[in-house]
C-alpha cells in the first residue's frame, strides 16, 4: 500500500546533459609477455633489427608509424602479419591497433615470395636491398684489411 509520506519523500530529479566524451584507456602490456613484440621504430633509412631480419618503418599520412618486416636470406616471416603499427617501441596489429602483435621476427626457413611478397630476401623487387648488403659487406672487409 502506498502512504501519503511516500509521495512527500520523492524529490524531482533533473536530467543533466553532459558533453564530455568517455575516456578510452589504451592497455599497457606487461613487458614479460611481449615475445617478439618490442623493438625500435626509427624511420627509414634507419635499420630496426629483429631476429632474422629488420623492420622498415615509415610514417603514414595519419601520423602513425607503420613497419614492414623484411627477412634476411634463408629466413621467412614468422606469420602473415607483415605490416604493423609501432607505438613507443611496442608492435601492434594493424587491423586492431589495441592488440599487441607478437612474434615480429623471421625464422630460418625458405621464404616463398608468392606468400610473403617483398618481405622475402629473394623477392625480385629486393635487388637494391641485396646489392646494398653486398656493398656494406665489401666495405667491412676492406676496412678490416686496411686495419691489419
Amino acid at each position: 500500500m502506498k502512504s501519503e509520506t511516500d509521495d512527500a519523500d520523492k524529490k524531482p530529479v533533473e536530467a543533466v546533459k553532459t558533453t564530455a566524451r568517455p575516456k578510452i584507456t589504451v592497455p599497457t602490456p606487461d613487458p614479460s609477455t611481449l615475445v617478439g613484440a618490442t623493438g625500435t621504430c626509427d624511420l627509414s633509412p634507419a635499420v630496426n633489427e629483429v631476429k632474422g631480419g629488420l623492420m622498415d618503418c615509415r610514417e603514414s599520412s595519419s601520423g602513425q608509424v607503420l613497419c614492414m618486416i623484411k627477412c634476411a636470406e634463408n629466413f621467412r616471416p614468422w606469420h602473415g602479419e607483415l605490416i604493423i603499427v609501432c607505438r613507443n617501441g611496442v608492435y601492434y596489429n594493424r587491423k586492431n591497433p589495441l592488440e599487441v602483435q607478437k612474434n615480429m621476427k623471421c625464422k630460418e626457413a625458405q621464404c616463398d615470395p608468392d606468400k610473403y611478397g617483398i618481405a622475402c630476401f629473394n623477392h625480385p623487387k629486393n635487388r637494391d636491398r641485396r646489392e646494398g648488403e653486398f656493398e656494406r659487406a665489401l666495405r667491412y672487409v676492406h676496412a678490416l684489411l686496411n686495419f691489419c
